[in-house]
């Protein structure tokens, strides 16, 4: 288990519109804080996976939810 700090500098909800985006933003911020990854390979996955998603629930929102 690292002893580092989780970087959650990329996954700020301030900026986001849906309301389903900025909870599920929280959640992954919760997971990584709790969970450890093998190696950075896991955790870049992780991330870019998170991003996708939440692009995606931000592209198919109708305006401010």
């Amino acid at each position: 288990m690292s002893s580092e700090p989780v970087n959650l500098d990329w996954l700020k909800t301030g900026d986001l519109k849906s309301v389903v985006a900025q909870r599920f933003a929280e959640f992954c911020a919760n997971d990584l804080k709790t969970n450890t990854f093998s190696d950075d390979s896991d955790s870049d996955l992780y991330k870019e996976a998170v991003q996708l998603v939440i692009q995606r629930i931000e592209s198919s929102a109708p305006g401010d939810q």
